[in-house]
């Protein structure tokens, strides 16, 4: 397929149209990047600690469950 003719496409050269193209995805990028700290991490970094607080908690209970049952069986015997 031809280039299409354009009338200012001497003064603009491959380089400098790649090195726009590259400047426009590294500022895309960095919109991404600054999307996703802003507005998904702390949701996810919330869920963690919730996670980590209900393990906490379940195995103090699990611990004191076995411990109880430990008693009670060493007193009945």
């Amino acid at each position: 397929m031809p280039k299409k003719s354009c009338n200012n496409c001497a003064k603009y050269s491959d380089r400098d149209i790649k090195i726009a193209r590259l400047d426009e995805q590294m500022i895309e990028t960095k919109d991404f990047i600054r999307d996703i700290k802003d507005n998904h991490l702390p949701h996810i970094y919330k869920e963690l600690n919730s996670i980590n607080l209900k393990l906490a908690y379940w195995s103090g209970a699990i611990i004191v469950l076995g411990a109880t049952a430990q008693i009670l069986i060493n007193k009945l015997l």
